[in-house]
């Protein structure tokens, strides 16, 4: 008997897949490692984490990087520093992540500030901000007066506002109560001693005194200031009804108020305050006819010198600490001095180069490498600056065109900083 015997054949096919390598971030993160999330809360901004570069960037506004307190979760068993724990940011920060097995991974902090300084050169003389918007006033026309008003609530784009006199100086704006304040420091005809507007649109007159040479306005405590330049202040609480009184020292031209007081300075750099604008104390000079602001619980005057950065700082407005800072490797006019977000900044150009410089209080300053972004509302491209004012996360500065440069004109951001 024979037997026959078929063999069959099978073929089995594994397909076999290879398991996806993990991303170096993720890797950091089993391995318990990793930084996932690394934020500044009171500033809403949230770091970008490369784990295998071993960084983080956080992008912030304006403000003041020494003091900044981070929240940071992780997937390890500690972090240093920790989260919860102010940091000076204004050098990179190390961090190191420890994991459970004690290895550990270090990431470098930085903080990239988003500041925009927007330049503009419509004339403008004096600026300010509020309700959302800045309003600059100009000075002067090609008939010796203005009614010109610009209107702004980005510091890009801006638009004319006709104020209600057409024969004035407009000198000096200020916010305050709600409402826009500009006064004159000259009339004429149907001229008028100073304006109200609660959305820089919409302007009244008041009745401020014209016959009065008005140099500048203030807001401080609930009360508008207004001083001549001679002996004359006049007060309001709405900016349309004011009091005029003849008790300033002499030559008192601007003020600011702070620490419950309103100090004014004459062009010699002599200080008076008053708690009330009325009654005024002399105080002798101050050795500095620079500009002046208040924040941080202190006065600031800031001017500049030959080869320096000259600063003044008070409390009171009465005892004055005089500081000096090396710059080079050029001389520093400070075009503009104001308080912002936690901030003193000082605008200066010379020689055509503009610099922006930041101090906690006014006696330590550092360079911001931001660019400037020129708003040209006239022909020409070297500013000269003399006004400015932040809101919404911008700082603006005005001022005229007085020279055209073979190109555009732009930021320093190399100068050298000696500390006092």
């Amino acid at each position: 008997m024979k037997y026959l015997f078929g063999i069959s054949t099978v073929v089995v096919l594994i397909s076999c897949q290879l398991p996806t390598p993990l991303r170096q971030d993720d890797y950091y993160n089993t391995q318990g490692l990793a930084i996932t999330n690394f934020s500044i809360a009171g500033l809403g901004a949230t770091g970008i984490v490369n784990s295998s570069a071993g960084t983080i960037t956080v992008e912030v506004p304006w403000s003041d990087l020494s003091r900044l307190v981070p929240t940071i979760t992780h997937s390890g068993a500690s972090v240093a520093p920790a989260s919860g724990v102010m940091q000076n940011f204004y050098s990179p920060v190390s961090y190191t992540v420890t994991s459970s097995n004690t290895s550990k991974h270090s990431y470098l902090v930085s903080m990239n500030q988003t500041a925009s300084v927007h330049v503009i050169s419509y004339g403008i003389d004096s600026l300010t901000y509020g309700n959302g918007k800045f309003i600059g006033l100009k000075k002067s026309s090609v008939d010796g007066y203005s009614s010109q008003g610009y209107i702004s609530s980005d510091g890009v784009n801006w638009s004319t506002t006709s104020l209600p006199s057409t024969s004035t100086y407009w000198e000096s704006i200020t916010f305050g109560n709600g409402r826009f304040v500009a006064i004159a420091n000259f009339w004429y005809n149907t001229g008028t001693g100073s304006v109200v507007s609660a959305d820089g649109l919409t302007w009244s007159a008041s009745d401020l005194p014209k016959g009065n040479i008005w140099q500048s306005v203030a807001f401080g405590n609930g009360v508008f200031l207004a001083l001549d330049g001679n002996t004359h202040s006049a007060i309001s609480h709405d900016g349309v009804s004011w009091s005029v009184y003849n008790s300033a020292p002499t030559g008192l031209s601007r003020s600011v108020y702070g620490n419950g007081v309103f100090l004014a300075l004459d062009t010699a750099g002599d200080c008076a305050t008053s708690t009330d604008g009325i009654v005024w104390t002399y105080h002798g000079p101050t050795g500095s006819q620079g500009s002046i602001a208040f924040g941080n619980g202190t006065f600031v005057v800031a001017s500049g010198g030959l080869h320096s950065l000259n600063t003044l700082t008070s409390k009171d407005g009465i005892t004055w600490t005089r500081y000096t800072a090396a710059v080079t490797p050029f001389s520093v006019q400070v075009s503009a001095l104001c308080f912002a977000n936690g901030l003193f900044l000082v605008l200066q150009n010379t020689n055509q180069t503009y610099v922006v410089l930041q101090s906690l209080d006014g006696v330590y300053w550092q360079e911001v490498p931001v660019p400037l972004n020129f708003v040209s509302g006239e022909s020409g491209d070297w500013f000269s600056l003399g006004c400015a004012a932040y809101g919404n996360g911008v700082f603006v500065t005005c001022g005229s065109v007085v020279g055209t440069l073979a190109g555009q004109a732009s930021y320093s951001n190399h100068i050298s900083l000696t500390s006092p």
